[in-house]
């Protein structure tokens, strides 16, 4: 059985939020070498991963979400904890 260390990385929202395009982040949300959360939604999976390995991820987490009564997404909740 192979094993491989992995050490910690940061992790940042896609930008858009849904991946279904080219990633746009940049600055400290520059997805190079780190975990992106990316939300479900209208494109395939296999579409959000490519849009972020295009951009040089180190991995993706996908997660559901809901739009509130005043039609912004709702981020779902982590803990450091």
């Amino acid at each position: 059985m192979s094993t491989h260390a992995i050490g910690a990385l940061d992790a940042v929202y896609a930008v858009p939020a849904e991946a279904c395009s080219a990633l746009t982040n940049s600055g400290d949300s520059n997805v190079t070498g780190k975990i992106v959360i990316i939300y479900r939604g209208t494109c395939n999976f296999d579409t959000k991963a490519l849009s972020a390995q295009d951009a040089g991820a180190a991995a993706v987490i996908i997660v559901n979400y809901y739009v509130c009564e005043a039609g912004a997404y709702t981020r779902p909740l982590f803990s450091s904890t």
